[in-house]
């Protein structure tokens, strides 16, 4: 158990929570890198159609559902 009340131990603790801050810059890192551009999701609308757009909800929602299931 770590003595939070001595420096040392206030020192693990901050050494602690810059090794997790690190691991959640790497995560939204990858996230920024995976995520659509505005021009390709612009350009998913206008390929659309309100058919293929409601069988894509569609196909969604029951994904949805298995997964809570």
């Amino acid at each position: 158990m770590i003595d939070r009340s001595r420096i040392d131990g206030a020192y693990l603790l901050l050494k602690r929570f810059k090794g997790r801050l690190k691991q959640f810059d790497q995560a939204l890192e990858k996230l920024h890198d995976s995520k659509a551009s505005r021009e390709e999701f612009s350009t998913l609308t206008l390929s659309l159609d309100k058919h293929r757009a409601e069988s894509i909800f569609k196909d969604m929602k029951k994904l949805y559902e298995n997964a809570l299931a």
